[in-house]
């Protein structure tokens, strides 16, 4: 579904569950980051 994911990061407190987030949705799908 999703060949590439690209992660904004400003560096809150909320960067850290974003990027699991992201890790999560590129390993479902076989995608990169």
């Amino acid at each position: 579904m999703f060949q590439k994911i690209v992660v904004p990061l400003d560096f809150s407190e909320f960067t850290d569950e974003i990027v699991n987030v992201a890790v999560q949705l590129a390993h479902k799908f076989g995608s990169t980051l």
